[in-house]
């Protein structure tokens, strides 16, 4: 039979089957830019700082000079070669989530409402259309504050108020802006001057945004307006469906030019109101004033309304503003407004070895409890097993894009992750470096901003610049510095300056991507004490050192000179663990049996 059948007989089934092929996600490219009828947006000045900071770019307060790039052009480079400057950043798109909007817009930073100003005065108006004069809503005139919607009702909106209409509710502010090929659109930026803010040749991309770029979302904001309706035995006298079906035009309309739009249902137990409005963020370089004479100086204590606990580790994102913390119990707490108030999250059990860390935007976070490794994308809300250990000490540290992790236990080896902690590899290749973590009582491990450069400190300092892919070690066989119980390291976000602590109460400087490494020639610094955390800023201009049973020391200048802070509410105490954001403004350190202390420079 070589052809079809048409009109047969034929047994009845059931059943059958089903496919579905999927294509990959198509995103259309383009120039990225081109020209908007802006007067309808939301207009907000938004901080240039914090935009470079969601992009991997830290601009130097004093110089404005970059200290974070991409220098993976030169992976197979020597550690003794500063890193070329490709002029590609690491991360090709900016995220803005709605608590780093809150935590950013205020009344002076909002230039315009655009559409959006009328969204009041138009849902009143539509309400009185449909009944035919004001209405009385528990025993009051129903009037959102008075009509006016302004740059102070959005915030207050946006913050969840009520405009003091009883059995209102608002709900939560949420949503997420993304601005994709970001190394294409600064690109353009500075060929074209499309902003007419970069008058010269001297820009690149890993400049960053700069104060005067406009961003455009086009669906930037939405809010809906909602008034059920309860006529009981009066529902036929009222004609208001049919009111508002006079003025339709009004109420439902869409821009294509500016992609306002306006949506209103209606029916006789429901009015519903949606607006739709672009928003315009103006890099701006209105911002606050850092008072860096004051860094190290001033710490306030935090969740002292759950008494002394045994914190053991806490970490700081890039701009300061997600921070995390643990304690032994194994109690996970997080904070997303640079560290003014703090949630418990999440619980891995009891440890005494129990460590956090947290990328620079802060979405990626990674703990451990020695038995297991736990990983959070979402900011710290929500946490999940990600892997299980076999050893009993951990020693964590996570790459800022958090593309890169690694876990070293103690005793057992090293575990390694490339795809933001989804998925971890045991190192077991019988080199030095894994002998090395068997053997010794101490570890610690560093990586720079897109962690090509990682360092581990064990029985020595090994080094990698192949994001983790292979070690050395930093010192000959009869160096002095070779054979240590190694406590502590940090890196700069370039790889270039690295800070390590021994046991021997020595500290330890390499400017050089670890190729060469020399003791700190401060006196006080190198009296045999007993150190606990060590802790850099981007640049490695701004450090922060804790002495177990102390004081807290601080260094302003890449570590040349060292200040303990001889605060009496500071003076031994039972150190831990401190961490310093990308810029130095933010840094939080914890005690044992005490409290988290939070320093800022505002």
């Amino acid at each position: 039979m070589t052809q079809p059948y048409e009109l047969e007989y034929a047994f009845n089934a059931f059943g059958g089957f089903k496919l579905k092929q999927e294509f990959p996600l198509y995103r259309p490219t383009g120039d990225g830019y081109r020209p908007y009828k802006l007067d309808d947006a939301i207009q907000i000045k938004y901080s240039v700082r914090d935009m470079n900071y969601k992009i991997g770019v830290v601009l130097d307060h004093a110089e404005s000079t970059i200290i974070q790039f991409d220098a993976s052009s030169n992976t197979g480079a020597s550690t003794n070669n500063q890193a070329t400057n490709v002029d590609q950043l690491v991360d090709d798109v900016l995220d803005i989530t709605s608590q780093e909007f809150l935590n950013t817009v205020n009344a002076q930073s909002i230039v315009s409402m655009g559409k959006m100003s009328t969204l009041y005065s138009d849902f009143l108006e539509t309400i009185n259309t449909y009944f035919g004069s004001p209405i009385i809503v528990n025993n009051n005139i129903f009037n959102i504050n008075n009509g006016v919607f302004d740059a102070s009702a959005f915030l207050h909106l946006i913050n969840g108020g009520n405009f003091n209409i009883n059995g209102s509710f608002v709900s939560d502010f949420s949503g997420e802006i993304h601005v994709y090929d970001i190394n294409s659109k600064l690109r353009n930026a500075f060929k074209r001057n499309l902003f007419n803010n970069r008058n010269g040749t001297d820009y690149k991309v890993n400049d960053g945004f700069v104060d005067g770029d406009l961003i455009y979302v086009p669906d930037g904001m939405t809010i809906t307006l909602k008034l059920d309706i309860d006529h009981g035995a009066n529902i036929d006298i009222y004609s208001g469906p049919a009111n508002l079906k006079k003025i339709e035009e009004r109420l439902n309309y869409y821009d294509s030019a500016t992609r306002v739009r306006k949506t209103t249902t209606y029916s006789n137990t429901n009015i519903t109101q949606t607006y739709t409005v672009p928003i315009l963020l103006i890099a701006s370089n209105s911002e606050f004033t850092y008072a860096y004479e004051n860094y190290g100086i001033n710490w306030t204590p935090i969740l002292t309304e759950l008494g002394p606990r045994d914190w053991n580790f806490v970490s700081v994102s890039a701009t300061g503003q997600y921070q995390n913390a643990i304690d032994l119990s194994g109690h996970i707490y997080t904070t997303q407004d640079f560290g003014s108030s703090w949630i418990f999250a999440h619980d891995i059990s009891y440890s005494e070895i129990n460590t956090i860390d947290i990328t620079h935007e802060g979405r990626y976070q990674t703990a451990s409890n020695g038995d297991s490794i736990f990983t959070s994308g979402d900011y710290g809300r929500t946490w999940k097993k990600s892997s299980n250990l076999q050893g009993v000490k951990v020693y964590l540290s996570i790459s800022l894009t958090g593309q890169y992790q690694k876990v070293i236990s103690a005793g057992d080896s090293i575990y390694s992750s490339s795809d933001y902690g989804a998925t971890w590899t045991r190192l077991d290749d019988g080199s030095d470096l894994y002998y090395s973590i068997q053997g010794f009582p101490t570890a610690s491990v560093a990586m720079s901003y897109d962690g090509q450069y990682q360092v581990i400190v064990s029985e020595t300092i090994y080094i990698s610049n192949n994001h983790g892919t292979s070690f050395s070690a930093a010192f000959l066989p009869n160096d002095p510095f070779a054979d240590r119980n190694w406590i502590d390291v940090d890196i700069s976000s370039d790889g270039a300056t690295m800070v390590a602590i021994d046991n021997g109460g020595k500290v330890y400087l390499s400017s050089n991507y670890g190729s060469s490494w020399g003791i700190i020639g401060d006196s006080d610094l190198n009296a045999d004490k007993l150190w606990r955390n060590i802790s850099i800023s981007g640049d490695g201009r701004y450090m922060t050192l804790l002495q177990d049973n102390g004081f807290i020391y601080y260094s302003t200048n890449n570590g040349i000179t060292w200040t303990p802070n001889n605060d009496a509410n500071l003076v031994n105490r039972q150190w831990r663990c401190v961490d310093v954001c990308t810029s130095g403004h933010y840094q939080t350190a914890c005690e044992f049996n005490g409290y988290i202390y939070v320093s800022n420079l505002l």
